[in-house]
C-alpha cells in the first residue's frame, strides 16, 4: 500500500475526530446517568423528610464508577487512535524508501519539478550525470541543467504549461457546456510537453553532452508538478558513429569489390578474346589435319580456361550479391534439349548414352531467366559426363502440383558413375569441394559447378540436391517454381495416329522415352531391344498383315548394329517397304547409311519437335521442305561500313577479321576519343563497335560524347554496340544510360558478332548461304 503524506494526514484527522466525539458522548452519558440515578435516590427522600446517608453514599460510589470507566474506554480510544495512525506512517515511511530506491536505480536520470519550473529532486543517475547534488540544486529552475541556447524554451514551455492547467481548473468550475480557450490551450500545452527532445545538457564544470529529455505532467491538487526523464545520448552517439562508419567502410568495400570484379574480368577475357578469335579465324585457312588437331587442342584447352575464369568470377558476383537474374519468357523444353545435345557430343567418345525425357503435362511457355538455368543444367550434366565411364545420362523433367498460373518443375539429371558415399553428399555444394583429393586427380575440376549451381538455384527461389549409392551411381535434383506464360499458337501438323513403328534399341531408357514420345503422337508402338528381335517382329508384323511402317534404329546396338540391320531389312522383299529412321551417338553414319536405305539420321538425344518432323518425312506425311531438319543461324554478308573502337591491338585485329569475313569494311580507333573524332567527320558508319574499357576517353565517356554531337547536328543516332567483359549488370545498365543500344560479350564469338549485326543491320543484309547443322538426310 503506497500511501502519501496527505492522505495519512487526512486518515489522522478522521480518526481523532472521531475518537473525540465518541470520548465526549460517553463522558456526556456517564454524568447524565449518575444525574439520573442520583436524582432518582433523592426523590423518595424528599417525600419522607429524611435521606438515608448510607443510601446516598452507595449511589456516590457507582456514579464514581460509571464515570471511572467511561474514563477508561476513552483513554483506550485514544491509544488505539495513536496506533493506528503510527502504523500507518511506518507504512508511509516504507513506501517511500521503495520508490526512492527505485528511483535511484534507474538508468536513466529522474528529475522532480514543482509548477513553477522550480527542481524538488533528483535521483542518483541524474546526480551522476549532470554533476550536481540533489540538495543544493533544491528550489532551482530546471533550466539550470541547461546551457542558455535551450533554458528560454524549456521554461516557457513549463510556464505554458502550468498556468493553462490552473485556467483550466478555474473555468472548469463554471458548467458552460462550452469549450473554452483556455481548455484548448492546456490540450496544446500539454501536447508539446509530452514530445521528447534532444537537446544539449550542461554539467557543474562547464561541459556539454547530448541530452534526451522528455517531460511530463503530474496532478497534484490545484497545482500541477511536472517530471523530467533524462538521458546521456554521448555513448548512444558514439556507437551510431562507429555503424555508419562500419557501413561506410562495407560500402567502400563492396564498391571496391565490384570494381575489382569488372576489371578482373575485363583484364583476363580480353587475352581469350584473341586467343579464341585467332583459334576461329585460324581454322578458316589452308591447314592440314595434323594442324587443325592441334587448334582443336587449343580451343578446347581455352574454353576449358574460360568457364574456370567465368566459374571463379560467378562465385565472386553471387557472394557479392552483384549477380541479377533476369525475368524473360523462354521455352523450357528448347532449353532443357539444347543442354542435352550438348553435352552428348561431349560424351561421344565415352560408351555412353545422354538422353532427355520431358514429360507431356510440363508445360514449356514460362518466365524466368534462362541463362542461369541453362547454366545450372550444364554444370550437372557435365559433373555426370565427368564421373561416369559407361551407361547412361538421362535428363528428366516431370511437373509437380502447383498454384494458377504457376508451374513447379523438377528436373533430375540421373547417372550410372561411380556414386558418392552419405557422408561426402553434405559436403558437394561448397565451392572447390569433390569426394576426394584422388577424385580430383582422377577426374579434375575445380569443384566450383555444383556450389555454383546451389547458389543459382537459391537465387531463383527453387531448391537443389542429391541421391546417391556408391558404385551404381547419383540423382541430382532440382525444383523451380516458375511463372507461366501464354503458349504462342502451335501451326497445326499432322500426327503419327494409326502409324505403327517399331522402336529398336537396346538402352531401356531410350526405348521409354521414344515409346513416349510416339505414344503422346498416336502411333502403334512396338518396342525390341536388338536386331535379330527386330527382324522377327517386322516378319511377323508382315505375316499378320499389320506391317509397320516406320522402324527407328539405333546404330549402336551388341551383336547387330543399325547399318546390318538396316541392310537386312532393305534385303528382305517382304520388309523392305519399311521406312527407317536412325539415331546415333557417335555421329551421323553419312554414306553407310544413305547405301543401306535409311531415309533420315539423327543426333542423340533427338530432340521431340526434330524427331517427330524427321519421322512425318520419312514416311511422307509432310509436304514441307525438310532438306534441312535443324540448322544454325545462316552466315550472312553485309554490305556495311563499321567502326571498331578497341586499345587492344590483338583484339582489334581479332574483331576486324571477322567483319571482314562477312563482307563489311572497318575502321579501327584506338582510344574513345577518337572515335568520337571520327563519327564526327564522317558520318557514314552503319554501326559502332565500342569496347567499354579503354584510354583518354571509356565507351561509356565516348558514347556520351557522340550522342551530344548527334543532338547538335540533329543527325540520326548510329547504333553503339557496347564490347564488355563487365562481370556485373550494374555496368551495363551504365553503358545504357549512356546511350548504347546493345552488347556483345568479350571473347567475341563469331555466332554472336553474326547475330548482333543481324539485329541492328538488316537493311544491310545480303542474301544469306545455307549451312546445314543438326541433322542428317540420307
Amino acid at each position: 500500500m503506497n500511501l502519501q503524506p496527505a492522505d495519512a494526514r487526512k486518515i489522522g484527522r478522521r480518526w481523532l475526530l472521531s475518537s473525540g466525539a465518541a470520548a465526549v458522548a460517553i463522558t456526556l452519558l456517564a454524568f447524565g446517568a449518575g444525574a439520573w440515578v442520583l436524582e432518582g435516590s433523592v426523590a423518595p427522600a424528599k417525600g419522607t423528610a429524611a435521606m438515608d446517608a448510607e443510601q446516598l453514599a452507595g449511589t456516590g460510589g457507582w456514579l464514581l464508577l460509571v464515570q471511572t470507566a467511561a474514563l477508561a474506554a476513552m483513554a483506550v480510544m485514544f491509544l488505539g487512535v495513536l496506533w493506528a495512525l503510527r502504523r500507518q506512517l511506518a507504512t508511509i515511511a516504507e513506501s517511500r524508501e521503495r520508490n526512492r530506491a527505485i528511483v535511484d536505480n534507474m538508468v536513466d536520470g529522474a528529475i522532480h519539478i514543482d509548477g513553477q519550473g522550480r527542481l524538488v529532486a533528483l535521483n542518483a543517475a541524474a546526480e551522476r550525470m549532470f554533476q550536481r547534488d540533489s540538495a543544493e540544486l533544491r528550489g532551482a529552475p530546471l533550466s539550470m541543467l541547461l546551457p542558455s541556447a535551450h533554458r528560454h524554451e524549456i521554461e516557457t514551455l513549463i510556464r505554458t504549461t502550468a498556468d493553462s492547467q490552473v485556467d483550466t481548473q478555474a473555468n472548469s468550475q463554471v458548467d458552460t457546456g462550452v469549450e473554452t480557450g483556455a481548455d484548448s490551450g492546456a490540450d496544446r500545452g500539454r501536447s508539446a510537453l509530452k514530445d521528447a527532445r534532444e537537446l544539449t545538457g550542461l554539467r557543474r564544470d562547464g561541459s556539454e553532452f547530448p541530452l534526451y529529455l522528455a517531460l511530463s505532467e503530474v496532478h497534484v491538487g490545484m497545482q500541477p508538478v511536472f517530471t523530467a526523464i533524462a538521458r546521456d545520448l554521448t555513448e548512444t552517439r558514439r556507437r551510431m558513429q562507429e555503424l555508419a562508419e562500419a557501413r561506410d567502410q562495407a560500402m567502400a568495400a563492396d564498391r571496391a569489390k565490384s570494381q575489382f570484379l569488372a576489371v578482373m574480368s575485363h583484364e583476363i577475357r580480353t587475352p581469350m578474346n584473341g586467343i579464341l578469335g585467332m583459334l576461329d579465324l585460324l581454322r578458316d585457312g589452308s591447314l592440314s589435319k595434323q594442324q587443325r588437331e592441334f587448334i582443336d587442342t587449343a580451343e578446347q584447352s581455352s574454353q576449358m580456361l574460360l568457364g574456370i575464369i567465368n566459374d571463379i568470377l560467378d562465385l565472386s558476383k553471387i557472394e557479392a550479391g552483384k549477380l541479377e537474374l533476369q525475368r524473360i519468357d523462354f521455352d523450357l523444353r528448347a532449353t532443357v534439349e539444347e543442354v542435352t545435345a550438348l553435352a552428348a557430343s561431349h560424351a561421344r567418345e565415352k560408351d555412353l548414352e545422354v538422353v532427355s525425357f520431358i514429360e507431356q503435362d510440363v508445360p514449356t511457355a514460362m518466365m524466368g531467366d534462362p541463362f542461369r538455368l541453362r547454366q545450372v543444367l550444364m554444370n550437372l550434366t557435365n559433373n555426370a559426363l565427368k564421373f561416369t565411364l559407361r551407361g547412361e545420362v538421362v535428363v528428366h523433367v516431370t511437373a509437380l502440383e502447383a498454384p494458377a498460373g504457376r508451374a513447379r518443375i523438377r528436373i533430375s539429371v540421373r547417372d550410372t558413375g561411380i556414386g558418392i558415399d552419405e557422408d561426402v553428399q553434405r559436403q558437394l555444394f561448397r565451392p572447390f569441394s569433390q569426394a576426394d583429393a584422388s577424385t580430383t586427380r582422377r577426374f579434375g575440376g575445380t569443384g566450383l559447378g555444383l556450389a555454383i549451381s546451389k547458389r543459382l538455384v537459391d537465387l531463383m527461389g527453387g531448391e537443389v540436391g542429391v541421391e546417391s549409392t556408391p558404385g551404381q551411381g547419383s540423382t541430382f535434383w532440382l525444383t523451380l517454381d516458375l511463372e507461366r506464360v501464354a503458349a504462342p499458337p502451335e501451326q497445326p501438323a499432322a500426327d503419327l495416329r494409326g502409324v505403327r513403328v517399331l522402336i529398336v534399341d537396346d538402352n531401356a531408357t531410350n526405348r521409354l522415352i521414344l515409346d513416349n514420345y510416339l505414344g503422346n503422337w498416336g502411333a502403334e508402338r512396338h518396342s525390341v531391344t536388338g536386331g535379330a528381335e527386330a527382324l522377327r517382329a517386322l516378319q511377323r508384323a508382315h505375316d499378320e498383315h499389320r506391317p509397320f511402317a516406320l522402324a527407328i534404329l539405333d546404330m549402336q546396338m551388341p551383336g547387330m548394329d543399325g547399318i546390318e540391320l538396316a541392310e537386312r531389312i532393305k534385303g528382305d522383299t517382304t520388309l523392305a517397304n519399311t521406312k527407317l529412321l536412325m539415331l546415333s551417338s557417335l555421329g551421323f553414319p553419312g554414306a553407310d547409311a544413305r547405301r543401306a536405305g535409311i531415309g533420315v539420321s539423327l543426333l542423340k538425344p533427338v530432340r521431340q519437335g526434330l524427331l517427330l518432323e524427321a519421322a512425318l518425312k520419312v514416311l511422307g506425311m509432310n509436304e514441307s521442305d525438310n532438306a534441312q531438319l535443324a540448322q544454325g543461324p545462316p552466315r550472312q554478308q553485309f554490305s556495311a561500313r563499321v567502326l571498331v573502337a578497341e586499345d587492344n591491338p590483338v583484339n582489334q585485329r581479332v574483331v576486324v577479321l571477322m567483319l571482314e569475313r562477312c563482307g563489311i569494311r572497318a575502321q579501327v580507333a584506338d582510344n574513345g576519343r577518337l572515335a568520337a573524332d571520327a563519327l564526327c567527320t564522317a558520318h557514314d558508319f552503319d554501326l559502332v563497335l565500342m569496347d567499354v574499357q579503354m584510354p583518354v576517353l571509356s565507351g561509356q565517356e565516348a558514347t556520351r560524347e557522340i550522342r551530344r554531337q548527334e543532338a547538335r547536328a540533329e543527325r540520326s543516332a548510329v547504333p553503339i554496340i557496347a564490347m564488355t567483359a563487365s562481370a556485373t549488370a550494374a555496368d551495363r545498365k551504365a553503358s545504357l544510360a549512356a546511350g548504347m543500344d546493345d552488347f556483345i560479350p568479350k571473347p567475341v564469338q563469331r555466332d554472336e558478332l553474326e547475330a548482333v549485326l543481324r539485329r541492328w543491320l538488316p537493311q544491310r543484309a545480303l542474301p544469306a548461304e545455307a549451312d546445314t547443322a543438326g541433322g542428317s538426310v540420307a
